[in-house]
């Protein structure tokens, strides 16, 4: 029985909850240290991807505007409202990021502005649970979910389509907390 560590669990949220939901991703950008994201992105065919460890808002500075399909960001680093106009700045079109944020709330504010999807998703851990924020140009995480993909995924200790959806659900008071924050 193989073993599964907070890493994996993250890096299959992290990675395959916008790859599911974006049509066709092409190119993407990865922002954090977990190295088992690479081995998640590796499921993916035809895929181009871009790994940054480190000074990331100089990095991505230097990037081409509207390169990439999606950005996940997985950094202990604060977002700020520069560095999320730094992203939308590489993204495509059509593009969405999904970023783990301890203060999910002023993040979705931030993203608010430049996306018209800005939700939050939650996952449980071996012990706690992580709060990212999926934010998107186009297309919606639970409406725009490519079951052909999402189903036929192998190899996976934590991610499916019902988690893909589930992870979305909100409760009242949050919901209500997070009125017009949240754009879906």
């Amino acid at each position: 029985m193989s073993i599964i560590t907070d890493d994996i669990i993250s890096a299959e949220m992290l990675v395959h909850v916008p790859m599911c939901t974006h049509k066709d991703p092409k190119k993407v950008l990865v922002l954090a240290k977990n190295k088992e994201i690479e081995a998640q992105l590796q499921k993916y065919q035809n895929l181009t991807c871009t790994f940054v460890f480190k000074d990331f808002l100089k990095e991505v500075e230097t990037l081409e505007e509207a390169s990439y399909d999606v950005v996940i960001a997985d950094i202990e680093e604060n977002i700020n409202v520069l560095f999320i106009a730094q992203l939308n700045r590489v993204l495509a079109k059509d593009g969405l990021f999904v970023c783990t944020s301890e203060d999910k709330k002023a993040l979705m504010l931030d993203c608010g502005n430049l996306f018209g999807i800005v939700m939050p998703y939650r996952y449980t851990k071996t012990k706690t649970f992580d709060e990212v924020v999926l934010s998107s140009k186009r297309y919606h995480p639970t409406a725009d979910i490519i079951l052909q993909r999402s189903d036929l995924l192998e190899d996976l200790k934590y991610y499916n389509t019902e988690i893909h959806l589930a992870s979305f659900a909100l409760p009242s008071f949050e919901r209500k907390n997070l009125a017009g924050i949240y754009k879906q």
